[in-house]
């Protein structure tokens, strides 16, 4: 539900930005857009630096956050899996973790904790 969830508020919005035009111009909007998109753009170079600089200054905080980051990853992964074979009615999705991937899962939780 709410994959569907978020393509409907995906199309709606994209209904909206495309009124805009409509409403206050062309050129205005794509002076808009373009600034907006330009500003989005400078905060995610920032990031980038941040981390970059992170790395060289405190590697192993650095190591954390990107584990940390792929582990949030991961798991967005899996859950769309068994939603989609939810939906699909194919069950749960257990059986499509292979035996592999539950031997790295163990040895990484095993050596969190050791």
């Amino acid at each position: 539900d709410e994959q569907y969830e978020n393509s409907s508020s995906r199309d709606s919005s994209m209904r909206i930005i495309g009124q805009f035009p409509k409403k206050i111009g062309d050129s205005l909007f794509l002076m808009l857009y373009a600034g907006i998109r330009d500003r989005v753009s400078s905060v995610r170079n920032t990031r980038k630096a941040e981390m970059k600089q992170l790395a060289v200054q405190n590697p192993a905080l650095s190591k954390q956050l990107r584990t940390k980051k792929n582990l949030k990853k991961k798991d967005t992964k899996k859950k769309k899996v068994r939603q989609f074979m939810r939906q699909s009615g194919r069950g749960e999705g257990s059986a499509l973790i292979s035996k592999k991937q539950k031997l790295s899962e163990n040895r990484y939780y095993n050596s969190k904790s050791g």
